[in-house]
């Protein structure tokens, strides 16, 4: 029997008794002990690890980056990749990672042709000289290009970093302004700068596109997938590979590395990071609460990400690959959100997926939805009557309406060209839509 009595458990649900894991963390360490490999001293103690010495910790780090396309075999060999350069740590560090396993021998070397593109993102300031010093040694093509524009420009050129940072900026800013709701407008900016990655992705004849998503990065994205009714597309968005539209898919590398990992390499090979000036962002909105929530959690219980992973792991993408239209879809958006879009500029109306995300269009006859847009309408429309003085049949009638327009929302079959658009938006996009 159990020998922890009654008294033992207060308020706080037994923590009194049952101590909370406090893993070592990973740290550089100042002490000279001999690595395992018995050629040098240790310089990195990674969480569950051995110690390991700068030559091993490497070693360990680039294989294991490497590895994620000798498993997958996805990327194939001479393909066109372009590499999504934001100018945070994590981007610094797989543009390292590139261009070691680039350079490597003939047996090791990851056989890619390189391109890489600044995205000017409205998020963090980062320091353009900065990122110019970055890409000095780089051997790799390198672009330029803004959140809002549908171009690029080599980066070194200055005139022409001009005129992509002006082309639909001032259209960009109003659309995004006209979204009122927090978490709607930073879905909004992820959903654009995914679309935007593939439309220039093309332009650049480029196969694949790389992001540096790590893996609580993509923890954060499963979570809130599911939390934005964007269940259906979860799967994508966490998988190491977003294969939605054929022609270009979405990579993640760096998906099974995680932050502690990031920063012992950052320190070891002494990159020089600029320091980003992080722009305000709402507390309220529901990104930034998942990524508090996960990021709190993570440090009293270590397993967190490991556990979210192993879940997602198991999901299945709904939807089958195919090729898209290859129109602008930024074009699209810009035109649906300013009311200026025609149902006659659709190439066609038989839509199985959502013109902007590109996931597969799920709504048909959705209880979940039903239920949503039900509760909806009888919170807003019975809230001012007095249901006390209706008799039973009227309150039938009542209700068996709200069934009919509830079900008529969701499945888009309500008149109008506004409507019609419904019909081409996923859960999650038609709530950025409504707000």
């Amino acid at each position: 029997m159990c020998s922890i009595g009654e008294d033992d458990f207060g308020d706080e649900g037994g923590i009194h008794s049952i101590p909370a894991e406090n893993p070592e963390p990973a740290q550089i360490l100042n002490q000279q002990k001999l690595c395992k490999c018995k050629d040098d001293f240790t310089l990195v103690k990674l969480k569950l690890k051995e110690p390991q010495c700068r030559k091993c910790f490497l070693n360990y780090i680039r294989h294991k980056f490497r590895a994620t396309f000798g498993i997958s075999k996805i990327v194939k060999k001479n393909s066109n990749v372009l590499i999504i350069f934001d100018g945070s740590v994590r981007s610094f560090c797989m543009l390292d990672l590139i261009k070691y396993a680039v350079g490597q021998d003939l047996h090791k070397r990851l056989y890619v042709n390189p391109k890489i593109i600044y995205l000017d993102d409205t998020k963090e300031s980062v320091n353009f000289e900065s990122v110019l010093e970055a890409f000095q040694d780089c051997p790799f093509p390198t672009y330029y290009t803004t959140i809002s524009s549908t171009i690029c420009c080599d980066i070194y050129n200055e005139e022409q970093r001009k005129v992509v940072r002006e082309d639909n900026q001032k259209q960009f800013q109003e659309l995004y302004e006209k979204i009122t709701n927090p978490t709607s407008q930073l879905d909004f900016l992820q959903t654009v700068k995914k679309s935007n990655y593939r439309n220039i992705a093309r332009k650049l004849n480029c196969e694949f596109v790389f992001l540096s998503d790590i893996n609580i990065d993509c923890a954060k994205n499963l979570l809130l997938n599911v939390s934005l009714g964007r269940g259906g597309s979860a799967a994508s968005d966490f998988s190491l590979c977003d294969d939605r539209e054929s022609d270009v898919k979405i990579i993640r590398p760096m998906r099974d590395i995680n932050p502690d990992e990031i920063d012992n390499y950052c320190k070891v090979v002494e990159l020089k990071i600029p320091i980003t000036e992080g722009k305000n962002i709402s507390a309220d909105s529901l990104q930034v609460c998942t990524s508090n929530f996960i990021d709190e959690l993570s440090q009293t219980y270590p397993s967190t990400v490991s556990t979210i992973f192993g879940t997602g792991n198991k999901l299945k993408s709904n939807h089958e690959t195919s090729k898209c239209e290859p129109e602008n879809d930024l074009d699209f958006v810009q035109q649906l959100f300013a009311n200026s879009l025609k149902l006659d500029d659709i190439p066609t109306k038989n839509f199985e997926r959502c013109l902007m995300c590109k996931s597969q269009l799920d709504y048909d006859n959705s209880t979940t939805l039903f239920a949503t847009e039900f509760s909806r309408l009888i919170s807003s429309q019975l809230a001012s009557t007095d249901v006390n003085q209706l008799t039973v049949n009227e309150l039938q009638s009542k209700t068996s309406e709200l069934e009919a327009s509830a079900k008529n929302t969701v499945n888009g079959c309500v008149d109008g060209d506004v409507n019609e658009f419904r019909k081409m938006l996923c859960h999650g996009c038609r709530n950025i839509y409504v707000d």
